[in-house]
């Protein structure tokens, strides 16, 4: 057994320098010396504490991957009820139109009309398409929910009174500004 200043006895420095290791056993022209075989001791301590340091981190990003995997297929599922696709056989309104918005939230049913209408539109048109479109509300005031959900919703922006934008295009309108 070595002792614990044996580095220090034989020249070398502590914590182990590879480099400088790798130049010792190299010039080092007895291989049944002392100081070659403390080298080499070390050195394979050190191997296998790098594989069992590398084996750890192979297995937790293992773990990590799967977990990934599991939130990602989560999150897939979560959004598939959220917002089923469509049938091209769903049901209509008395109107005759399709309740595309039946199965999705009031500020998600007001986004898509902005988008789909290019421009800002008044609450009370948003409103009406919506629920024409199957948007579902039990209070017997729907605009006020309507006009709730989007001054809740950061996708939003009231530009001025009774008139609704999407925030990152119509706040950047030089014709509009952006009102409480």
């Amino acid at each position: 057994m070595l002792e614990a200043g044996y580095p220090e006895a034989v020249g070398l420095n502590q914590p182990l320098d590879w480099s400088e290791a790798v130049t010792v056993i190299a010039k080092e022209k007895d291989p049944t010396s002392e100081r070659f075989h403390w080298l080499l001791e070390h050195i394979e301590q050190e191997w296998k504490e790098w594989l069992r340091v590398k084996a750890e981190a192979e297995n937790r990003l293992s773990d990590l991957s799967e977990q990934r995997e599991r939130i990602t297929e989560a999150m897939v599922r979560y959004q598939a009820r959220r917002r089923p696709e469509a049938s091209p056989l769903a049901e209509v309104s008395e109107t005759g139109e399709p309740r595309r918005f039946e199965s999705i939230s009031l500020a998600d049913a007001c986004e898509i009309l902005l988008r789909e209408a290019g421009r800002p539109l008044p609450a009370g048109e948003i409103m009406t398409i919506a629920l024409k479109n199957g948007a579902r509300t039990s209070s017997t005031t729907p605009y006020n929910v309507i006009v709730t959900a989007m001054q809740r919703d950061k996708r939003f922006i009231r530009l001025r009174p009774g008139l609704w934008g999407l925030s990152g295009r119509d706040d950047k309108s030089p014709t509009m500004t952006a009102v409480g």
